[in-house]
């Protein structure tokens, strides 16, 4: 099965794409020229690719969704708050668009983001440090506790990722 991004599954009439007939998931399309050359870059690097869908506001992924986390035997919890809610996100308020959610899937063991939805202002912005943080191994905990300018939207990834709406039980001992 070829792999989808985790927010295909959402309804079908957020996913028509444009009459102009081009899709609106964007992801490393101005990169493909640049990834032939292997001087520049090579595949190697194709880990944890952001991917964003052009709505108002943009729905940007990247890594695992929540069962594809369960399904590769991950331990997860979510870190789950709707924009509305994130008091440390000013950019939201500022531009006077505070609909959408931000959800992370992390690994309970390891504390490494495994994925994120982001459905809010500047999701397209905010999912290119997500994707680093996967790419590099860096911690939900530190992502957390990092310090943000303000006002800015990646402020929120400090009271987002501090919100555990849910955490898978421990994995029974085995005799």
């Amino acid at each position: 099965m070829a792999w989808r991004p985790a927010a295909w599954r959402l309804t079908p009439r957020a996913c028509v794409p444009p009459s102009a007939g081009r899709s609106r998931w964007t992801s490393s399309y101005g990169r493909a020229s640049r990834i032939s050359t292997p001087s520049v870059t090579s595949a190697a690097d194709r880990v944890a690719i952001p991917h964003t869908l052009s709505i108002t506001p943009p729905l940007a992924t990247v890594g695992l969704a929540e069962e594809e986390a369960r399904a590769a035997g991950h331990r997860v919890k979510i870190a789950s708050r709707p924009v509305a809610e994130i008091v440390a996100m000013p950019r939201a308020y500022i531009v006077e668009d505070t609909r959408g959610v931000m959800k992370f899937v992390v690994d309970t063991d390891t504390d490494e983001i495994l994925g994120a939805a982001l459905l809010s202002v500047d999701a397209q912005e905010l999912i290119n440090t997500v994707a680093l943080t996967i790419r590099y191994g860096i911690k939900a905990s530190e992502l957390r506790d990092a310090v943000y300018t303000h006002p800015t939207s990646t402020e929120a990834f400090n009271e987002v990722l501090a919100t555990i709406v849910r955490t898978d039980e421990p994995r029974a001992a085995r005799a």
